[in-house]
């Protein structure tokens, strides 16, 4: 008799980005098989520090206050070249003979007024051509909760995937090197399989 025997977990990576200083690595990681890289800042207007204790987050579930992630955006269309809309981006990398699918996503987020209105989470595995997961951003200068569910985007076994949170629609006249976009408490919710083992007996 030959069957399969798939080796399936559920669990959470967070980042609070840090409570007595700031830290861009995940709080929290369930995975033992799961690399998590740092929370990092692309495509920048200017020179701001990724983590910062300025406008702590507040007024959502789950809010963690302290530091948080920041960037400063141009303002426009979105634009995934060089130079382009602004994103945070993280790295998921499954060990040997694993994959990982993430199911959903939330993060605290913060535009002030010339800050994006919209977000879209894209991912290596096509070049960042196509939406993961989209959502609008109120440009207000107040926390909020963004949360996108029921995802099902799997990668390939023991192969890193980097996802990229673009912000963009921003309109007025961004400032360089000024923060305008802050996330906090981001959290993804993942699958991570162990491929099937053939058995016979």
């Amino acid at each position: 008799m030959i069957f399969f025997l798939p080796v399936v977990s559920w669990g959470q990576v967070n980042w609070n980005f840090g409570t007595t200083s700031g830290n861009a690595s995940p709080s929290t990681n369930t995975y033992s098989n799961l690399t998590v890289s740092d929370l990092t800042q692309g495509n920048n207007n200017g020179t701001t520090n990724l983590l910062t204790t300025t406008s702590a987050s507040s007024g959502y579930t789950g809010a963690s206050g302290q530091y948080n992630a920041g960037a400063a955006v141009r303002t426009g269309a979105l634009n995934t070249g060089a130079g382009g809309s602004t994103y945070f981006e993280f790295t998921l990398t499954p060990g040997n003979s694993y994959t990982v699918k993430l199911t959903a996503i939330s993060f605290g987020a913060r535009s002030t007024s010339t800050g994006p209105q919209a977000y879209t989470l894209r991912y290596s595995i096509d070049s960042y051509a196509s939406d993961l997961a989209t959502g609008l951003l109120t440009n207000n200068s107040t926390w909020e909760l963004k949360t996108n569910t029921l995802l099902n985007i799997v990668g390939s076994v023991s192969t890193s995937i980097t996802f990229r949170i673009y912000g963009y629609n921003g309109t007025g006249s961004a400032v360089a090197n000024t923060a305008n976009w802050r996330m906090d408490d981001l959290s993804l919710v993942l699958d991570e399989s162990l491929l099937p083992v053939e058995l016979t007996s």
